[in-house]
C-alpha cells in the first residue's frame, strides 16, 4: 500500500506498507528504497506448500486511517487467528 505525505519525524514522507507470509509488515521509504521502521505480526504454519515455508502471514492489503480519532493509524490482519493489528503510520 502508497501513502503520501506521511510525516516522519518532521519530514514529509512517500511510504510504501508491505507485508509478507511470513508475518513481518514494513515500512519502505518509496523514494529511497530504506527501511523506516519493521514489525513481526506472526504467521501460522500450515501444510499448505502454496504459501512461502508453508507459513500464512500477511495475505491482504493494509487499510490506511488518515486523520482518525487515534491520529493516523495503519491496519494488517496477520495470520495468527486473523487478529488485526494497528500502529501510527510513521513509527
Amino acid at each position: 500500500m502508497y501513502a503520501h505525505n506521511v510525516n516522519v519525524n518532521g519530514t514529509s514522507t512517500d511510504i510504501l506498507y508491505v507485508g509478507t507470509e511470513n508475518g513481518t509488515f514494513h515500512a519502505v521509504n518509496a523514494a529511497t528504497g530504506v527501511q523506516i521502521w519493521s514489525r513481526q505480526l506472526g504467521a501460522e504454519q500450515t501444510s499448505c506448500s502454496d504459501l512461502p515455508n508453508q507459513q500464512f502471514g500477511i495475505t491482504s492489503t493494509a487499510v490506511l486511517d488518515r486523520g482518525g480519532s487515534y491520529g493516523d493509524r495503519v491496519y494488517v490482519v496477520d495470520g495468527l487467528a486473523g487478529c488485526r493489528r494497528n500502529t501510527d503510520v510513521s513509527e
